[in-house]
């Protein structure tokens, strides 16, 4: 017996449906030619024509996939929070993370600091700056302790201040100290960020030098020494310190750029550098103990320079001496 083409059965079922259009067309086209009329009844036949042949390539003889059946593709894992927090990349570990850190704004209040090019005070400047560095450190996963974060000083004169201030330090038990200031030079041409720590201080000379080379690197400066000064907050303090001078308010472009955000992030960011550089120094190696003995007096201000008015003294300076 011969099979049956289900392509014949189609072709014989749209003849008929052609035939029986065109039969009952005829009544509502009595002005129309009857060769324009054929020719239109060929091209609605063709477009059947092309229906049916498409329909005839579908895989009439594939089997469905019911429901119940496995699909012959694996299903997606559902979404869930655990896969999402797989998927994150966990933030990189840093040398800061879980480190106490000490900012400390200089001057404020009654103290404006150096007063530079245009009138610009130092103590705003500072505080600026150290609130862009507790950012940065933060961040970082650094605990940040400030002394101040207003534009007062720690209290009403300079003694009480500097006291105040290095209380702080002393019960902070922070791993490190960083005093930001603004520097100024009776030159105009002498500009950038210097780095100082306390003289005989192997750990802060480190710091320093840390700090120093990552701030140079990130403003396209020629390297510098950090250098040594005995500054009150450096002198008094048990902790690691040292002393950020951000630029000079005596240098036209130093003005301009440290009153600019992107520059004191920049700042921020290089300092933030140098604290990592530094964490991720080797130990020192721990010195022998040396004799016993009483510490050499220090020499007070007008033995240092006899007849000379301190009134007249930048307060930075007046800092290493108190």
């Amino acid at each position: 017996m011969r099979e049956e083409n289900p392509f014949e059965k189609v072709t014989e079922g749209i003849e008929g449906a052609a035939e029986r259009i065109k039969d009952k067309a005829t009544p509502f086209v009595g002005e129309l030619r009857h060769d324009r009329f054929q020719q239109t009844a060929g091209f609605v036949l063709l477009g059947v024509v092309l229906i049916a042949a498409m329909l005839l390539v579908l895989p009439w003889g594939r089997p469905m996939v019911r429901p119940e059946e496995s699909p012959p593709y694996a299903s997606p894992s559902p979404i869930t929070t655990e896969s999402l927090s797989a998927a994150t990349p966990a933030a990189p570990a840093t040398f800061l993370a879980g480190r106490s850190v000490i900012i400390d704004a200089g001057h404020g209040g009654f103290d404006p600091g150096a007063v530079g090019l245009e009138k610009t005070e130092e103590a705003p400047l500072n505080l600026e700056m150290a609130k862009r560095l507790q950012s940065e450190l933060e961040s970082r996963g650094a605990r940040v302790i400030m002394t101040r974060t207003d534009e007062n000083a720690l209290a009403g004169n300079k003694h009480g201040d500097m006291s105040e201030r290095n209380r702080v330090y002393l019960e902070s038990g922070a791993d490190i100290g960083i005093s930001i200031h603004m520097n100024k030079y009776k030159e105009s041409n002498v500009s950038g960020p210097m780095v100082f720590y306390y003289p005989n201080s192997a750990e802060g000379q480190r710091l320093a030098q840390c700090v120093q080379d990552t701030l140079c690197a990130a403003l396209e400066r020629k390297s510098r020494v950090a250098k040594s000064a005995n500054y009150f907050m450096l002198r008094e303090s048990k902790t690691t310190s040292i002393l950020v001078e951000c630029g000079f308010l005596s240098n036209p472009d130093d003005v301009y750029l440290l009153k600019k955000e992107s520059h004191q992030k920049k700042l921020a960011s290089a300092i933030a550098d140098g604290l990592e550089a530094y964490f991720a120094l080797p130990p020192l190696p721990t010195p022998p103990p040396s004799p016993s003995s009483e510490p050499l007096a220090e020499p007070t201000w007008n033995e240092l320079c006899p007849g000379l008015d301190e009134a007249a003294l930048d307060p930075l300076l007046l800092d290493a001496i108190e």
